[in-house]
């Protein structure tokens, strides 16, 4: 054979042998199995549980919002319809309705012919912001003033319930009602219901007065919670407020 044909016949074999090696590579690629192993397979198959898990909360929750909202229950910012200052006041706690607004006035400015040798902390709870700018009538919806002896005053100027009593009665003009019932810590509370002379106009007045002794400071107290042409709802939460009143203890 000659050299050419030598050569010509290497090529050849060197060729075959190369398109051999390649078509069983992809023989053998397309016969490799494709499916994952176990654990990549497990891992899956959690992951799919805990997305369908979840699908299925959120489509109970959405169903479940759609039926309150269709009823007219939607989700309410106050859960219950009064709440409790709590801890927030020095002296004592009361309830107010839920979303209203409460301001304490530890400082509450009172004249000496008011009540001299007296002093009085306020607190004001209203359904609108609370505004203490002279001349804008009531601050808030219900007023309630703790009144006690001056601490800087020897005197012991407080007077009894009952002289206290019949000072507010003499400021109706027509007394319509005056109850009493019992409200927290077995207080007494004195319910006074009637016509008022305020800045010269015939007013609707409520006024609920008691006495309660502080058993931090061991000082008397008489508080007197008031209202002015209050609203239904006003008149109700005046009543929960004394109703609700309880001491602080040391």
């Amino acid at each position: 054979m000659s050299s050419r044909a030598t050569v010509l016949a290497a090529v050849l074999v060197t060729t075959a042998l190369a398109l051999g090696a390649l078509l069983g590579a992809t023989i053998a690629g397309d016969n490799a199995d494709p499916r994952p192993n176990d654990a990549v397979l497990a891992q899956a198959t959690e992951k799919a549980a805990r997305l369908e898990a979840e699908r299925n909360r959120l489509r109970q929750e959405r169903n479940q919002l759609e039926a309150r909202l269709a009823a007219g229950n939607g989700p309410q910012a106050c859960p219950d319809e009064f709440v409790s200052t709590g801890t927030l006041l020095p002296l004592y706690s009361v309830d107010y309705p839920c979303a209203w607004h409460v301001l304490f006035d530890p400082t509450a400015p009172v004249t000496a012919e008011d009540r001299p040798g007296l002093r009085a902390e306020v607190l004001l709870v209203s359904g609108l912001p609370i505004s203490l700018a002279p001349g804008g009538g009531p601050a808030g919806d219900l007023e309630l003033v703790d009144w006690t002896d001056d601490p800087n005053d020897d005197q012991d100027a407080l007077p009894p319930l009952t002289e206290w009593l019949d000072e507010e009665r003499a400021r109706f003009t027509t007394l319509q009602s005056d109850d009493q019932f019992e409200a927290g810590d077995g207080l007494t509370v004195h319910r006074l219901v009637g016509v008022q002379e305020i800045f010269d106009e015939p007013s609707t007045v409520h006024v609920l007065l008691w006495r309660y002794d502080d058993a931090i400071g061991g000082t008397r107290h008489i508080a007197r919670a008031f209202a002015l042409e209050p609203s239904a709802r006003a008149a109700t939460a005046l009543e929960r407020l004394a109703r609700s009143f309880r001491a602080r203890q040391p």
